[in-house]
């Protein structure tokens, strides 16, 4: 009562413990911690503090983080026990105040410490399973595992694709390559430049993101029963495209206006009955066809963020065509964590969840109606991202609801949106946007929690796999331009790294299988979502003694060592059970920078390795991986060179004993368009694999050559 009655009506916290707080942000900020000092300032407001001290404090802060320094861990110590002060003194609040006035400093508690139990059960929590959850985050919870289990089966569904040689006459016109055309039923047919292998691929991936469509929109997870364009012809290149388009005008079928828009554009139809289309990579291929051929939903930021949700959890790449921007066009010189933050939303569902996480606990998360627009393409950066998570909240709670699929005219209002939205969301509008929001801030880690992360050090293992990893990318990536900051230790892809090795620890038969080693299957002992998640986003290792053993092992392979040596890798996860090593290095990767090249063994490397180290999937499949020798593999950036036929810069690497100009090694060699392993092809990324051990105390050269514009020879040594 005393707590209560000694508070003005503005206020939820007295005089005292406002003091306190000012002093613990000016506290944090001095000890490097700018982002948890500006955190306390929107506590601040919250609590009733006043303006004018509020602008002092700001000034303050933004000064005394204007340079970087490094963390103080006293400091940090303080604080925290300022921050745990501060929590007690409030609690009693939550009981005491009125209703209104009690939820809101339950959320502000809650956001300085996510254990307080007077705070969480306030606002509906209940503790299962050592975590905080609400009675609809438990059945969501149960939803998610559903979710994680479709994605699954998606992978794994048998579609049956014929490929053939193909005749028509504008393949003939852009390309000298003969091309190839794939048909699936009677519901689709894809002419490309692209080999028939890849086509084959490309064609079975869209299908089986189609399928976990149908699924998301249903509830069954099957493949479609009918397509609204059937006929397409893919092209990899512009200048592929440009010529499409200059045989379409030729030939009559796009007029001078027409031809002069589809230049700006990535496809056009039009021609015969076809959709022309060109992307770079097989991802974006499939992306592209997924906004044609998946379901449209009843307005466009529903169907924007469907058919996004799809292209990122089925491809790793969003929807074509959508920069990921703020709105205010900020993309640089953004302080310490936002800046890390809003790079990794354009890396997946995980980096968005990051990001939207971070915008939610600062209140700065866009309002959803700003995607509340007639166009699908006006749709972009924050307002995608947030759209797309809306989506994925939405899933949570069961498929599609029924009047989402029911066609409206063209062109909706924001009114139009507004009413039409009220038919089909569980709650009203702003209750429903609130839910999301709380769904979003349930999993953040609290204040105390993040400052708790940063004065705790690693792990010895965690350390030893950091300061490996973090080595081995310095030599790979010493001849990219780009900066090169160290990877970051990522607590939440690190549990879910670590569940996943313990699962396969209970599930051991999994350990020597392809694709099982990285699934989990919901009927058995020690599953869980994260797990899940971490499984299918990570390198395994199934019997490594020790992190950089690990970390050796999988650079002694071809598809196991590249997401290590990745240059946009920003933050791992890391697992380690009973010698079983899970990395999860795949979650959190912003895609290839510009002309970034990476080569492995690095130039000048010395006791390299004489022999593979076996993987699954096998590389070449049949053959003997332990006869092999050591693999070389080159990853080039989209602006690496001139591109090549398929999209991608050409290549060529060749390897040689003794001499630049010595004996040339026999290799199995995989490129983006020919793959020794049909099944698996790596994007923009050149592999030999010597065809028998390497010679040690030798000399070898590796000789690049990226479409006969760049020819550079690097030398490295093998082990004595």
């Amino acid at each position: 009562a005393g707590l209560a009655a000694g508070l003005a009506a503005q206020e939820l916290a007295p005089k005292p413990v406002l003091r306190r707080l000012d002093s613990t942000a000016r506290n944090l900020a001095r000890a490097g911690k700018a982002d948890e000092a500006r955190e306390i300032v929107t506590i601040l407001e919250k609590l009733g503090a006043g303006p004018k001290g509020l602008a002092v404090l700001r000034k303050t802060i933004a000064r005394l983080t204007s340079k970087p320094k490094r963390v103080n861990r006293s400091a940090l110590a303080n604080a925290t026990k300022a921050l745990q002060g501060v929590v007690t003194r409030l609690a009693p609040g939550v009981s005491k105040l009125p209703p209104p006035r009690a939820r809101a400093l339950a959320d502000i508690l809650v956001s300085i410490d996510s254990n307080q139990r007077e705070a969480r059960e306030a606002l509906g929590f209940a503790r299962v399973d050592g975590t905080w959850l609400t009675a609809a985050a438990i059945k969501r919870r149960k939803r998610r595992v559903a979710i994680e289990d479709a994605l699954r089966r998606a992978r794994r569904l048998a579609v049956k694709v014929t490929v053939a040689a193909s005749d028509e006459p504008l393949l003939r016109a852009v390309s000298e390559r003969p091309g190839a055309v794939a048909r699936w039923r009677d519901q689709l047919e894809v002419h490309s430049t692209w080999s028939p292998p890849q086509l084959q691929r490309v064609l079975t991936a869209t299908l089986r993101g189609l399928a976990v469509s149908e699924w998301l929109v249903t509830g069954k997870l099957e493949l479609p029963t009918r397509l609204d364009w059937k006929y397409w012809i893919l092209l990899h290149s512009r200048a592929d495209y440009r010529k499409a388009i200059d045989h379409a005008a030729k030939v009559g079928v796009l007029s001078d206006d027409e031809a002069e828009r589809a230049r700006h554009l990535s496809g056009f139809r039009g021609y015969k009955q076809f959709d022309i289309d060109w992307n770079r990579t097989e991802a974006e291929t499939e992306a592209s066809l997924i906004t044609r051929l998946a379901h449209e939903l009843s307005l466009p930021c529903l169907t924007v963020g469907h058919q996004n949700w799809i292209c990122m959890a089925v491809f790793g790449t969003p929807v074509p065509g959508f920069q990921w921007h703020q709105r205010d066009g900020v993309t640089t010189a953004l302080p310490g964590l936002r800046s890390e933050l809003q790079r990794l939303s354009s890396v997946g569902l995980l980096g968005s969840r990051n990001w939207m996480q971070y915008l939610v606990r600062r209140g700065e998360d866009p309002a959803w109606s700003n995607a509340f627009v007639d166009q699908r393409g006006k749709i972009s950066g924050d307002d995608l991202c947030k759209t797309t998570l809306v989506m994925d909240f939405l899933y949570e709670q069961g498929p599609v609801p029924k009047p989402f699929l029911e066609p409206l005219a063209d062109n909706p209002d924001k009114a139009t949106h507004i009413a039409h939205l009220a038919k089909g969301l569980p709650q009203p509008l702003g209750v429903f946007e609130q839910a999301w929001r709380d769904s979003l801030r349930g999993t953040t880690p609290s204040l105390l929690e993040r400052l708790a992360g940063d004065a705790t050090r690693f792990t010895a293992d965690e350390s030893a796999a950091l300061r490996h990893l973090n080595k081995v990318r310095e030599q790979a990536l010493a001849i990219s331009p780009y900066d090169k900051p160290p990877v970051k230790l990522d607590r939440a892809l690190s549990a879910g790294a670590t569940l996943h090795a313990a699962y396969l620890a209970k599930n051991p038969d999994q350990l020597t299988k392809w694709p099982d080693a990285h699934e989990e299957f919901p009927d058995r002992e020690d599953f869980s979502p994260q797990g899940s998640w971490g499984g299918l986003h990570s390198v395994i290792d199934p019997d490594a003694p020790s992190p950089e053993k690990a970390i050796d092992d999988w650079m002694g392979t071809f598809y196991h060592r590249l997401p290590l040596i990745e240059s946009g890798l920003l933050r791992i996860g890391w697992g380690y059970t009973k010698n079983i090593a899970v990395l999860d290095a795949r979650s959190l990767c912003a895609p290839r920078a510009g002309d970034s090249t990476v080569l492995w063994p690095h130039p000048g490397m010395k006791d390299v390795p004489r022999h593979f180290v076996p993987e699954l999937p096998s590389p070449v499949p049949g053959a003997d991986q332990t006869t092999w020798g050591y693999p070389i593999t080159l990853q080039v950036g989209p602006r690496s060179g001139r591109r090549g036929e398929h999209g991608i810069p050409d290549a060529r690497i060749t390897l040689y004993e003794g001499t630049a100009s010595g004996t040339e090694v026999p290799c199995h060699y995989s490129t983006p368009r020919q793959p020794t392993n049909p099944e698996v092809a790596p994007p923009a990324t050149y592999c030999l694999i010597p065809r028998s051990p390497l010679k040690k105390s030798t000399a070898y050269f590796i000789v690049v050559e990226i479409h006969q514009e760049r020819v550079k020879t690097y030398r490295f040594d093998t082990v004595r």
